[in-house]
């Protein structure tokens, strides 16, 4: 019906506005995360940080879209100090603290572009 109209944003408040965007960006962080839970195979996706601070309307949102898109076989879990945890999370990733599947997809990685390359010598 928006489409239809000359001044699609007529009648619309800022608010619905914010909502909406404040959804559309929630839903696609959730997507994420199930497809990154799907290729870990983790069943439990915790989040983390200051986005989900007092943002009920997110923590539903995700809450719903990994429901959703896991046929209920996901969870997301929200942590008490999510501000503390991203924080904590973002100095062990500049640390360079291994992770402990990096180094089974670093070997994938480099017997698949060892055998691309004998392939094409």
């Amino acid at each position: 019906k928006l489409v239809a109209k000359q001044n699609p944003a007529e009648g619309l408040e800022q608010e619905d506005l914010a909502r909406a965007l404040l959804l559309m960006i929630t839903n696609n962080i959730g997507q994420v995360a199930y497809l990154n839970a799907q290729l870990h195979k983790t069943k439990r996706i915790y989040f983390v940080g200051n986005f989900l601070r007092h943002n009920v309307i997110s923590q539903q949102r995700l809450a719903f879209a990994i429901d959703f898109w896991s046929g209920g076989k996901n969870e997301a879990l929200f942590l008490e100090h999510e501000g503390y945890f991203g924080a904590l999370g973002a100095f062990l990733l500049s640390q360079g603290i291994p992770h402990p599947t990096a180094k089974k997809a670093r070997t994938r990685r480099s017997m698949h572009s060892h055998h691309s390359r004998s392939k094409t010598q």
